[in-house]
């Protein structure tokens, strides 16, 4: 997991992040990540809980269209959930989206472009289902991609420390100075917690080697690296 500090929501930002990046990219709406989506070999995954959010909040004024479009949307997760549990790898993971997601999301489209057609551009639902039309190619491309999830909530999730702490952060200087300084400590606790390794027991034992460590073999100090050296010592070997 990495964390990039950026002073703006400028496309400058992700621009610059990914500018290397070669691959699927899954995200929200913002708009900020087009122009580098435009420029390299990108391909966009859009997120279906952010879409999801829109037909909630009409779901007071359009009470039947959005009941039928969020049931669907419901469908979808339920296949989610079914692959998690059943521990599917990617391969798999497809071949249960496109038997099962596949005529969902085709009665899903149908679905919105009525609803769509019965409300005025300017309305909480009509937002809503222009949001997914314009985008449903992206929406619909993580069928086929087994690594891709069906939202970025993982991400969310991920980021929400980030403005819980925000304020209490204040001893970490400058704000670019202190944002360089907080996004290098976030990517190391949150590929912790992505591994199941300890934090805490990481960064100390990190902080208290890294001033001795040879800075040729600084990637064994990498989260991932660390706890699998862990994970090998602690195995005993059996005697006799």
């Amino acid at each position: 997991m990495v964390f990039d500090f950026q002073s703006s929501r400028a496309r400058a930002g992700p621009t610059s992040f990914l500018s290397g990046f070669k691959g699927h990219l899954q995200t929200d709406g913002y708009s900020g990540y087009n122009e580098i989506i435009r420029l390299r070999s990108i391909v966009r995954i859009a997120c279906w809980a952010h879409t999801r959010r829109g037909f909630y909040k009409a779901k007071a004024f359009h009470l039947q269209e959005c009941t039928l479009i969020l049931g669907l949307i419901q469908k979808l997760y339920h296949i989610e959930r079914e692959a998690k549990a059943a521990g599917l790898d990617c391969a798999a993971k497809v071949d249960l989206r496109r038997r099962e997601a596949t005529g969902i999301l085709e009665a899903l489209k149908l679905a919105i472009a009525d609803a769509s057609g019965k409300v005025l551009p300017e309305s909480l639902l009509g937002k809503a289902a222009q949001y997914a039309l314009h985008r449903w190619d992206e929406l619909t491309r993580y069928v086929e991609v087994g690594e891709a999830e069906i939202d970025n909530n993982s991400v969310e999730n991920a980021i929400r420390a980030v403005a819980v702490g925000r304020k209490n952060w204040l001893f970490l200087g400058h704000p670019e100075g202190g944002g360089l300084r907080a996004e290098v400590f976030y990517s190391l606790i949150g590929s912790c917690q992505r591994l199941g390794a300890n934090p805490y027991e990481y960064l100390k034992d990190v902080i208290h080697r890294v001033s001795t460590h040879l800075a040729s073999r600084v990637q064994e100090l990498i989260p991932r690296f660390w706890l699998a050296e862990r994970q090998k010592a602690a195995v005993v070997p059996s005697q006799g």
